[in-house]
C-alpha cells in the first residue's frame, strides 16, 4: 500500500511540475530565444573569451601592488616586546597607520570594483 500512495504522490507532483512547466511556457520561449542570441553573438565575436583572462591578469597585477604597500604601512610603528611571549616582537600601531592601513584595503576594492566594471 505504501507504493501505491507513494505512486499517486510522485504522480500528483509530477503533474504540479506539468502544469508549472506549461504555464510559463511564454518565459521559456523567451529564455531559449535570448540563449540564441548569445550563441550568436559568441559566435560572431569569440575574442569575448578573452575578457576575463585580461581583466584577472590586471585584478592579480594590482592585489600584488596593493600587498606590497600594505606591507610596508604594516610595518610603520614602534617595535616592542610582545607582553605574551617574551622572546617575541610586536609592532605597534597608531591610529593613523590603522587608518591608513583601512584607506588601503577599501581603496584597493575600489580600485578592484572599477577593474571588473571596465573589463
Amino acid at each position: 500500500m505504501y507504493y501505491l500512495y507513494g505512486s499517486y504522490g510522485v504522480g500528483g507532483l509530477a503533474a504540479l511540475i506539468l502544469l508549472m512547466t506549461l504555464c510559463n511556457c511564454k518565459n521559456i520561449k523567451i529564455g531559449v530565444s535570448v540563449m540564441k542570441c548569445t550563441a550568436l553573438f559568441i559566435g560572431g565575436t569569440p575574442q569575448v573569451f578573452l575578457v576575463p583572462p585580461i581583466a584577472v591578469i590586471f585584478i592579480v597585477s594590482w592585489f600584488l601592488t596593493w600587498a606590497v604597500t600594505i606591507l610596508y604601512i604594516a610595518s610603520v610603528g614602534e617595535i616592542a616586546a610582545d607582553p605574551d611571549l617574551p622572546f617575541m616582537t610586536t609592532v605597534i600601531w597608531t591610529d593613523e597607520t590603522r587608518y591608513a592601513m583601512l584607506y588601503s584595503l577599501f581603496g584597493y576594492l575600489w580600485m578592484n570594483a572599477f577593474i571588473i566594471s571596465v573589463a
